[in-house]
């Protein structure tokens, strides 16, 4: 969300339900792409 409460950016999240401990937030490394976990729910980014 921006200043004035206006939506940026909306992505659908994966959950995963293999995680033991989520933790509030956390980015992992996977094949040359990153997850962005927050909780049990992540998604992915990929630098081009």
């Amino acid at each position: 969300m921006d200043v004035g409460a206006n939506d940026v950016l909306s992505v659908a999240a994966k959950t995963d339900d293999n995680l033991h401990r989520p933790v509030p937030l956390k980015i992992a490394e996977e094949g040359g792409a990153y997850r962005l976990y927050a909780g049990k729910r992540w998604v992915s980014i990929k630098v081009q």
